[in-house]
C-alpha cells in the first residue's frame, strides 16, 4: 500500500518531514532516525452487514507518546483512518467490533508481529485513526506541527508491501508537495511528485 504516511497525519509528518530547503535532504538519515518508530499495520476481521472491502488490510503506522498519565494510554500508533476503517464497517463482537490489528516491527536484529490489538479511535472526518500500543513500548517518535508548503520537499516514510508480501522493513524516499488538490472536497488533500494523491 503506497499510501504514505504523510496521508495519515494530517500535514504533519514528525521529525521525518524535513521542509527546510535550505539544508539537503537525506533520505537515509531520517529513516535511520525513525527506524523502529514505523510500523507496518495488517488489519483483518469480519465486516458488518452490506459491507465489503478485500482483506486483509495493509498500511503503515508511527508511534507517538501522548501526554497521559495512564501507562495504558501513554502509547499510540498513528495511521490513516481508511487503513483501519470505522467502527461502523465490522460486525460487531460483544462489547468491541471484529477487527483485529496485527502490528508488525522492527525488534532486535529483525522484525516481529505482536498479538493482534482492538482498540482503535478513528476520526472519519480527517481520515485519521489511533491504535492501542501497549505500556512497554520503548520507541516513539515526536510529533511537530509542520505544515504542507507547496513546492517544498519531504522525506516521506512507510512501511507498505513488496509485491504480495509485506516489505522487510520501513523505506523512505523524498516527495515534492505540487499543491492543494480540489478533486476530494470534502478533504483537505495534496498532490505530490509523480502524480500521486494522498488524502490528509
Amino acid at each position: 500500500m503506497k499510501r504514505h504516511l504523510i496521508c495519515a497525519l494530517s500535514a504533519a509528518l514528525l521529525n521525518c518531514a524535513w521542509s527546510n530547503q535550505i539544508f539537503a535532504i537525506d533520505a537515509g538519515q531520517v529513516l535511520t532516525k525513525m527506524q523502529g518508530k514505523i510500523v507496518h499495520l495488517r488489519v483483518a476481521g469480519q465486516e458488518a452487514p452490506g459491507e465489503t472491502f478485500v482483506q486483509p488490510i495493509h498500511g503503515s503506522g508511527v508511534i507517538v507518546k501522548t501526554g497521559a498519565s495512564d501507562p495504558k494510554l501513554k502509547f499510540r500508533i498513528l495511521t490513516a483512518g481508511h487503513v483501519v476503517k470505522s467502527d461502523a464497517s465490522w460486525a460487531p463482537l460483544g462489547s468491541r467490533v471484529n477487527r483485529d490489528v496485527y502490528i508488525i516491527a522492527e525488534y532486535g536484529p529483525g522484525s516481529i508481529e505482536f498479538r493482534p490489538v482492538t482498540g482503535v479511535l478513528v476520526n472519519g472526518q480527517s481520515d485519521i485513526a489511533q491504535v492501542v500500543a501497549g505500556p512497554t513500548t520503548a520507541l516513539a517518535a515526536d510529533l511537530n506541527p509542520t505544515p504542507l508548503i507547496s513546492g517544498n520537499k519531504y522525506v516521506v516514510v512507510s512501511w507498505g508491501m513488496s509485491g504480495d508480501r509485506v516489505a522487510e522493513s520501513a523505506g523512505a524516499k523524498v516527495v515534492k508537495v505540487m499543491g492543494a488538490d480540489d478533486g476530494t472536497p470534502t478533504r483537505k488533500a495534496a498532490l505530490f511528485d509523480g502524480g500521486e494523491r494522498c488524502r490528509s
